[in-house]
């Protein structure tokens, strides 16, 4: 998982505040580079396993939740 179409991804294992790294396919965004967390793969069997959250400079940052559909 590396970012949305108009949003970045931020995700937390319990040890602070992280995003995919550019070179996973993530668009270096404005709120990214502001907040400048650290970089951390994400991937897709790990969803449900983080607190997710996806931003933009617009719009800060939002809480995510992963729904699967049937």
């Amino acid at each position: 998982v590396a970012d949305g179409s108009i949003t970045t991804v931020f995700f937390d294992r319990g040890q602070g505040m992280r995003t995919p790294p550019l070179q996973s396919g993530a668009l270096p965004g404005v709120l990214r580079a502001a907040l400048n967390y650290p970089e951390e793969s994400l991937f897709a069997n790990e969803i449900d396993s983080v607190s997710l959250w996806v931003g933009n400079s617009l719009r800060g940052i939002i809480k995510a939740h992963f729904v699967i559909q049937p």
